[in-house]
């Protein structure tokens, strides 16, 4: 045991001896390293020192021109957004005057729609009350066409019964003429005192003259022109009194025939009557044509007379 102890005394103590032997030779090689790091790292001689310093400058050199070309970049891209600032200013500005024109121009149309639905309306209300105008005289001019009809028909029956108490009248007065004559040594002219009143139709406008036509003479009165008296004038035959008087009122009835013919709800037939009756020759003279073709003729001038009025529409 303390045998062991010893060796391991002495192990010790010779390790000691060692290291202690040692150590001065590791201390001057670690200085010797570190001189020479350290001389390689200091400028020994004036051309190192310059050297060195040349190299300073230039790295400081280059340092200083990173850092210029970082600021001009800085300086560039300050200037890009700038501009890119201005000109979104501008498209701002320009976008705020345009939403405030498209503002003003939906307020505008919004008037514009707002006045033309007013205007519609008062139009549609307008025109409802035109149509209803526009009713009230349709109906209207029915019921004075059914009046106008009524009144045609019913006035072509007076006139038909007036014709034939006007030839009775005319027939008595000339049973007293040939009387008067028989008896006195010379006939007295009668004057024309009775009229028989035409009929007018109410439809039939009256034709101005024109300027160069001379005005047509009245017509002359039916009873006098079948009496056939006139101031100052002899009296005339009975067969003459007689034919006067027959033409007359064929002429009167026809005129009212062709009246009918153009209005009234049976004209469409009273047209078909007279289409389908024969004509008379001409060679039988005025006194021989028919009641048919004496309407015919009465009853193209009335179309006559009506077509220059219709020109102008």
């Amino acid at each position: 045991m303390i045998a062991t102890g010893l060796i391991f005394l002495l192990g010790f103590c010779v390790a000691l001896i060692a290291a202690l032997i040692a150590a001065p030779l590791v201390v001057r090689r670690a200085k010797r390293l570190a001189r020479r790091e350290f001389d390689a790292t200091l400028p020994a001689t004036a051309r190192e020192i310059r050297a060195s310093l040349d190299q300073v400058r230039a790295e400081a050199a280059l340092e200083v021109r990173r850092r210029e070309v970082a600021a001009m970049e800085m300086r560039e891209r300050a200037a890009l957004e700038r501009a890119d600032a201005g000109r979104i200013a501008r498209e701002n500005a320009l976008l705020r005057s345009q939403e405030r024109l498209s503002g003003e121009a939906i307020r505008m149309r919004d008037e514009a729609f707002a006045d033309l639905a007013r205007r519609h309306e008062e139009r549609g209300a307008e025109i409802a009350e035109l149509q209803s105008l526009v009713a009230q005289a349709d109906r209207a001019i029915e019921q004075l066409t059914l009046e106008v009809a009524a009144l045609s028909q019913g006035r072509v029956v007076e006139i038909v019964e007036l014709g034939d108490e006007d030839g009775e009248t005319a027939r008595e007065s000339l049973g007293d003429a040939d009387e008067g004559r028989s008896r006195a040594p010379k006939a007295l002219p009668v004057p024309v005192a009775l009229r028989a009143p035409e009929a007018e139709p109410a439809a039939e406008p009256r034709r101005a003259p024109d300027s160069d036509e001379a005005p047509a003479p009245e017509a002359a009165d039916p009873i006098a022109a079948a009496l056939g008296y006139r101031a100052g004038d002899e009296p005339l035959s009975l067969a003459q009194d007689d034919a006067s008087l027959r033409e007359s009122v064929s002429d009167m009835a026809a005129r009212m025939l062709a009246l009918a013919s153009r209005e009234g709800p049976a004209s469409e037939r009273i047209r078909e009557i007279l289409a389908s009756a024969p004509q008379t020759p001409e060679a039988d003279g005025a006194g021989g044509r028919s009641l048919a073709d004496r309407a015919r003729d009465h009853a193209g001038a009335q179309a006559g007379e009506r077509q220059p009025e219709r020109l102008p529409q």
